[in-house]
């Protein structure tokens, strides 16, 4: 597998589609017949004892999908009916002779309605595909909703009906599929945002063209794939010593919020940095060194004295807890003053938000890394929370042309540099709860300090939290799984994936 999958928009990919008609000897619909005997060989493998299918098509494309794969389902002795929310005498060229050919082979073709797929073992939305560009109501918002409330399989066709391909946000609602099919490329809507919850398992039929015809289009970003981190962690020498792996500084955690950075340092050592040092408020540095003694805990009331940690620090994460007062602000302006490399999240990114004096000290920085989630992402880069989450990937590139590398946090994150924009589908709900992120500056940190560039300690960090995330919901279940759990998880994983 690639590490980085390409992912396209839609106009690249209908672009590209036009282009492989013009250098084939293929038509429109003999790309749609490859499209559904793709979808027709998944159907199959994924659900080979389903008898009963229910195919609901509009009058895009999409639709001419659905028709091709109910002749295929004829054929293969299934019990199969077409519903339609668009009459057919409507229909035009490619997607009217779909429709006449599965008329021909006595598909049973009738109007939808509320009640027709209680039967249905699969129902297969093939209503609209990457086309859509508009808000759904009427028998189209009820299709979506009857097909939700069904309790068959969903098989979406290329993208499920509701669903911006590009973006991954929701024009109204979309159909939740079990398994979505998609043709010729991957789409990042598939893999951030709503993607991941309403796409179920995507599995990507090229229908037999080569990669080649998508090299001269410029991908909209990348899918992150890690399997082995072994060429980027490498062993250790059995002649060393903790000084060889890098001493992180986590500064935060003001009173009552001394946890935050607990989780940090945990997380960076967990992650292998060979010391990792506390910066946090005097009333509760001696409590915090009860928590995890190899952890270095120093009390900070006057910021003046952080002047020796920072000197000693191969990194910086900074914002776990730390307050929006004169006390966080004056910490976070020493840091950033200082020039090294910093993690910043949380109270930090808040800070900054609402101080551009600190722009300058930000822009002169070329090694740091801000991890919002949505809502501080919409602080700093001045926007609603509906216009970050409508678009993700703008908000990630926006992110980008103020800070070097930005972690845009939430289902499917996004890690964006100078360079690329890439998506990590690691992770689950359960990590919607107080300290993932504080574990995710830590680990990212903790890779940092070990060798890796800012750029792969970003990248693999995200993955990294994710896939621990996974192992820990595993064992805790989703409701109950909580940060420290995923601290617990990292073991594992680096035993798994790293020797």
């Amino acid at each position: 597998m690639k590490l980085l999958t390409p992912l396209y928009d839609v106009n690249a990919i209908i672009n590209t589609g036009a282009l492989i008609l013009d250098k084939t000897n293929l038509t429109g619909f003999n790309i749609m017949q490859r499209a559904a005997q793709s979808a027709f060989d998944v159907m199959r493998n994924k659900w080979p004892k389903a008898q009963n299918i229910a195919i609901v098509v509009g009058n895009d494309d999409n639709t001419s999908n659905g028709y091709f794969l109910a002749r295929l389902c004829i054929s293969a002795g299934l019990d199969v009916e077409i519903y339609y929310l668009t009459t057919p005498q409507t229909l035009i060229n490619e997607v009217k002779e779909a429709y006449l050919s599965a008329k021909e082979m006595n598909v049973i073709i009738k109007p939808f309605t509320s009640n027709c797929l209680e039967k249905a073992d699969i129902i297969v939305d093939a209503i609209m595909g990457i086309g859509i560009d508009r808000s759904l109501s009427g028998i189209w918002l009820g299709a979506i909703m009857a097909i939700n409330r069904a309790h068959a399989k969903v098989l979406s066709l290329d993208i499920p009906t509701g669903l911006n391909a590009n973006t991954g946000a929701l024009y109204t609602d979309a159909v939740k599929a079990d398994v979505t099919v998609t043709f010729l490329a991957m789409k990042p809507g598939l893999l951030t945002g709503y993607g991941l919850e309403k796409a179920g398992e995507v599995i990507l039929a090229d229908l037999h063209f080569p990669s080649e015809y998508f090299d001269s289009v410029r991908p909209k970003a990348y899918l992150f794939n890690v399997n082995l981190i072994t060429e980027w962690l490498a062993p250790r020498r059995i002649s060393t010593h903790k000084g060889d792996y890098g001493h992180v500084l986590i500064i935060g955690g003001q009173p009552g919020m001394g946890g935050s950075v607990l989780l940090a340092g945990e997380a960076a050592l967990r992650t292998g940095a060979g010391l990792v040092s506390i910066a946090t408020h005097s009333s509760h540095a001696s409590v915090a060194m009860l928590y995890r003694p190899e952890l270095m805990v120093h009390g900070i009331g006057k910021p003046e004295k952080l002047d020796a940690l920072i000197a000693a620090a191969s990194c910086i994460v900074i914002g776990c807890g730390l307050g929006t007062d004169e006390w966080g602000y004056d910490l976070l302006k020493i840091a950033l003053s200082s020039q090294k490399t910093l993690i910043i999240d949380a109270d930090g990114l808040n800070i900054i938000s609402k101080s551009p004096e600190l722009d300058l000290l930000i822009r002169e920085n070329k090694n740091i890394v801000v991890t919002p989630h949505p809502l501080e992402a919409s602080r700093l880069l001045g926007l609603s929370l509906n216009a970050v989450e409508s678009d993700r990937l703008k908000a990630a590139s926006l992110l980008a042309d103020k800070f070097p590398i930005a972690v845009l946090k939430g289902s499917g994150s996004i890690v964006v540099d100078q360079d690329i924009i890439s998506i990590n589908t690691t992770g689950n709900p359960g990590m919607a709860s107080a300290g993932m992120g504080d574990v995710l500056s830590g680990i990212i940190a903790g890779l940092y300090v070990q060798g890796l560039s800012l750029r792969r300690a970003t990248r693999v960090g995200v993955w990294l939290h994710g896939t621990a995330g996974d192992i820990a919901a595993d064992n805790c279940g989703e409701h109950s799984m909580i940060a420290s759990d995923v601290i617990l998880a990292l073991k594992g994983v680096l035993r798994d994936n790293y020797r």
